[in-house]
C-alpha cells in the first residue's frame, strides 16, 4: 500500500500525466471531448497525485519532519481549485444564444427578461463594420419594470447577476438590424479568482525573497 501511494505521487507519473494531458488538449476536437474518459481518468489519476503531494507535504510540515514553506502550499493548492473550477465549468456551465431586433425581448430567468432597446453597427470612413453595440435593459417579468441598462459591444460583455451576457454576431435582413447575444452562466468563476489569489500569493512567498536575496547580493 505504502509503495503504491509513493508511485502515485511521484514526480514522474506528475509529469507522465501532464505530458498525456497536454497532448490531449492539443488535438481534442471541442468541448465535448473534455468529457470523454480519456481526458477525465487522466486528470483524476494527476488529480489524486497533486492532493496526495500536497497532503504530504501539509502533514510533514505539521509534524516538524520539514520546514513550513507556505508558498508551495499555496500553490499546491492553487493548483487543486483549477481543476475542480475547470470541472464545475465543464459541467455547470450554461450558455444561449439568440438574435433580436429592436423592441424584442428574451427570459434571462424565471423573474427576469432581457429587452433589446437599440442595435447599431458603427463603421470605418469606407464602409466596414468597426463595432457592433446594443442597448439591452433587464426587465421583470412580473411587472414589467426595468431594474437596470447596459451597453454591450464584443468584448465588453455586460454581467446581470449569474449572467455575462456578450455582443456575439449581428445580421441584416433589408432595414432591419438584428442582434446577436450570447448569455453565459459559469459557476467556476469565484472558485478561479480564489485559485488566482492563492496561486499571486504563492509564488509572491516564493519569489520575492529570493529575489530580494539576489539584490541585496548584487
Amino acid at each position: 500500500m505504502i509503495k503504491i501511494l509513493r508511485l502515485l505521487r511521484s514526480t514522474k507519473l506528475a509529469l507522465a500525466l501532464i505530458a498525456v494531458l497536454a497532448f490531449y488538449a492539443a488535438f481534442a476536437g471541442g468541448r465535448g471531448a473534455f468529457r470523454s474518459f480519456l481526458f477525465l481518468v487522466p486528470l483524476g489519476l494527476f488529480t489524486l497525485n497533486l492532493l496526495l503531494c500536497t497532503v504530504h507535504r501539509i502533514s510533514s510540515e505539521a509534524s516538524g519532519r520539514r520546514s513550513w514553506k507556505p508558498g508551495p502550499d499555496l500553490v499546491h493548492l492553487a493548483l487543486l481549485l483549477f481543476i475542480a473550477a475547470g470541472m464545475v465549468s465543464l459541467f455547470g456551465r450554461w450558455e444561449g444564444q439568440v438574435m433580436l431586433s429592436p423592441g424584442e425581448a428574451v427570459s434571462l430567468n424565471e423573474s427576469s427578461l432581457i429587452l433589446l432597446e437599440d442595435f447599431r453597427v458603427e463603421r470605418y470612413d469606407d464602409g466596414t463594420p468597426r463595432a457592433w453595440v446594443s442597448q439591452v435593459s433587464l426587465v421583470e417579468a412580473e411587472d414589467g419594470a426595468v431594474t437596470d441598462r447596459r451597453e454591450i459591444r464584443v468584448n465588453h460583455p455586460a454581467r446581470f447577476g449569474a449572467f455575462r451576457i456578450y455582443q456575439a454576431s449581428w445580421h441584416q435582413e433589408g432595414d432591419l438590424l438584428f442582434s446577436g447575444l450570447l448569455a453565459v452562466r459559469d459557476p467556476s468563476v469565484p472558485i478561479v479568482l480564489l485559485a488566482l489569489a492563492l496561486m499571486v500569493t504563492g509564488l509572491g512567498m516564493i519569489y520575492i525573497p529570493a529575489i530580494l536575496k539576489l539584490l541585496e547580493r548584487s
